[in-house]
């Protein structure tokens, strides 16, 4: 193994998710689709930048806007709107710019997503919906991962 390996092996040993919060939780629901009409969602993601908080947290989030559409409609029936954040702690000896980017995409990505995923099922039942379960996504960093290795 590598020494950016081992040494990011060590800075995610160290790392405690300390808060998660939902600042933004909204749907809106408008022309209810008819029964049996095709239905299908596009969701929309975005990550937002690590802020590092001080020397030992740094907090990450992710937005997701998700729309829903049917067949005989070109407007959108449902939106949903979500942001989430994370705050982790980490030791501040293994503090690098490269390993709280990596960290996004490697951990806190999942961490994240998983979150989003639950909110988007628990808003649809509450609307009155079927729950709908979102796919499990490819996250592919703006960023390779060989640039910020590097």
């Amino acid at each position: 193994m590598d020494k950016n390996n081992i040494l990011y092996n060590e800075f995610v040993n160290s790392v405690e998710i300390r808060q998660i919060t939902i600042p933004k939780l909204s749907w809106e629901v408008s022309n209810y689709p008819e029964s049996g009409e095709q239905l299908s969602v596009i969701p929309d993601i975005d990550w937002l930048d690590p802020k590092i908080i001080d020397e030992t947290f740094a907090e990450y989030g992710a937005s997701l806007t998700l729309e829903g559409l049917s067949d005989n409609c070109g407007e959108p029936f449902l939106t949903i709107s979500i942001v989430v954040k994370m705050v982790i702690k980490f030791d501040k000896n293994l503090f690098s710019q490269e390993n709280i980017q990596l960290y996004q995409f490697r951990n806190a990505a999942l961490s994240l997503m998983a979150i989003l995923r639950e909110q988007v099922r628990n808003a649809t039942v509450q609307i009155g919906l079927p729950q709908l379960i979102l796919p499990t996504f490819k996250i592919i960093p703006d960023n390779p991962l060989k640039e910020i290795n590097s």
